[in-house]
């Protein structure tokens, strides 16, 4: 029970921060922010960096989570504690992204494009759903793997790869920095949202 109270005043914070920064996104007054980090990421684009990270912003694509979590879910080992937690993570925040793009409709930046994409800007997805994701799978790491070491390694990998994911949208253009600091918090909140209730009830062990 205590473990559900920490993890309920978590996601009650996330949610008020996320609330927060969308009223002032609405605002305005995100705009000073966006464009310092876009000024600072603008001045590393280069053809070759552009080439990795046209592909490593893939890690954020719903397509490529699903294509993880079909994977977790094939494997019986980890079906039901990791598969699935995963698969639930994701697909609330494949809800939740759609649900608040068409909410806040912010167009996306009027800026120098290295990738084409198409909807709304704000939450950014790929934010959202990596995070959502590589947050739900350190959790379980945590949890089910014994080694220190690993688990340190394997964490730290997931943080990168959700890092670099949100650097990507900002560096192709496609996202105000605004955009993927509020997708990170609605994909930290949807993580623990659905890891407390799998813990409450399928993942008791």
């Amino acid at each position: 029970m205590k473990k559900v109270i920490v993890s309920s005043i978590f996601i009650l914070v996330a949610v008020c921060s996320f609330a927060i920064l969308a009223i002032c996104m609405q605002q305005g007054d995100t705009m000073e922010f966006d464009n310092w980090v876009y000024g600072g990421v603008s001045q590393t684009i280069m053809p070759w960096l552009t080439e990795v990270l046209k592909i490593m912003t893939y890690g954020g694509n719903v397509f490529v989570a699903a294509g993880i979590c079909g994977i977790l879910l094939l494997i019986p080992n980890t079906r039901k504690n990791i598969g699935l937690p995963s698969a639930l993570s994701v697909a609330v925040a494949v809800g939740a992204s759609s649900l608040l793009k068409d909410i806040f409709a912010r167009s996306r930046p009027d800026i120098l494009r290295l990738l084409e994409e198409s909807g709304y800007s704000f939450p950014s997805a790929h934010a959202l759903l990596s995070a959502a994701l590589y947050i739900m799978l350190i959790l379980l790491i945590c949890k089910y793997t014994k080694s220190l070491l690993t688990k340190i390694l394997l964490a730290s990998l997931l943080c990168v790869i959700i890092g670099v994911v949100g650097y990507s949208r900002i560096y192709m253009g496609v996202h105000y920095a605004s955009d993927i600091v509020g997708g990170w918090i609605m994909g930290f909140a949807v993580t623990l949202l659905v890891y407390t209730i799998c813990r409450l009830t399928f993942l008791k062990e």
